[in-house]
């Protein structure tokens, strides 16, 4: 099956193996995205954010939430999003981008930053036609109800900055990192006393 694939894929006398790339994403592209992906979720100040070119979030003193807001949520305060008004065009960085950014999952293909205790904003490079991060969310959730998957608060594309955003609620469990490191932690204790972990 794989011998069959790989010569209907490469040795077609239209694709040549040695110069052809597929196209799996925008880390092919040519240009470098503008601005960078660690640029698109800016601190401006406490509690409030910049999110893209389209998008601000902001932590709720007090009073209401704004009539213009798209989308709210309470974990321990109130935030909400709203749609800038109009829409950022100049792409140079503003704020602190690097505030609350998740090191371990970062890349040049995606970011990830902390709102709040149990929100996170993640960015992804995006390229018209892919399916985005929560559609796949969407379908599991719809088609395969016992997967666990995060919460969607609120997702859009970004055309102007070719990304796609997501605010999302944090999955409860343990994460793959830590349960690696206890898994490391326990086989090294059982190889210590002589007993197999199978």
């Amino acid at each position: 099956m794989i011998d069959s694939y790989y010569n209907k894929t490469y040795r077609s006398p239209k694709i040549d193996p040695l110069t052809y790339t597929p196209f799996v994403g925008f880390m092919y592209w040519k240009e470098p995205l503008k601005p960078t992906l660690n640029e698109t979720f800016c601190l401006l100040s406490p509690g409030v954010w910049s999110i893209g070119s389209l998008m601000m979030c902001e932590k709720l003193e007090d009073g209401p939430i704004p009539a213009d807001a798209v989308c709210s949520w309470n974990d321990g305060s109130t935030y909400y999003l709203r749609k800038r008004s109009p829409p950022r065009v100049d792409q140079e960085p503003e704020g602190d981008f690097l505030a609350s950014k998740h090191g371990d999952h970062n890349g040049p293909e995606r970011g990830i930053w902390t709102i709040s205790p149990n929100v996170f904003c993640k960015v992804k490079g995006w390229v018209e036609g892919f399916t985005t991060e929560a559609t796949t969310i969407r379908w599991l959730n719809k088609n395969i109800p016992s997967v666990p998957t995060e919460e969607i608060i609120y997702d859009w594309i970004d055309p102007e900055w070719n990304r796609v955003i997501m605010i999302t609620k944090r999955v409860p469990g343990e994460t793959s990192r830590r349960m690696a490191q206890l898994n490391n932690s326990t086989e090294a204790s059982c190889r210590r006393s002589d007993c197999r972990i199978c």
